[in-house]
């Protein structure tokens, strides 16, 4: 999952700070996600009162949908951004 995350941001990125900044820019990004799904997954488990063992349930019933939404939704921002950038960039 998270390498499908990765690759979808790897070229906006590159784009927009070079190789090399790319690359820090991804580690930081990945460790960022990371905390991200678990704060929000810990968050949304106690505000709807649910228990772990009910949200891998529910996750394993709804996990092909979400993430086939989730990529879709990314590719096409990852196209956008890639767009946008390489518009403004000088050649």
């Amino acid at each position: 999952m998270v390498l499908i995350f990765l690759q979808i941001f790897q070229i906006p990125i590159m784009y927009k700070f070079g190789a090399e900044k790319g690359r820090i820019i991804q580690l930081i990004m990945i460790i960022f996600l990371m905390l991200g799904v678990s704060l929000i997954t810990t968050t949304l488990m106690k505000i709807f009162n649910i228990s772990l063992d009910t949200f891998i349930i529910m996750l394993k019933n709804y996990l092909i949908a979400i993430l086939g939404i989730s990529v879709i939704m990314l590719y096409i921002l990852s196209f956008v951004i890639s767009c946008k950038i390489y518009e403004r960039k000088e050649i």
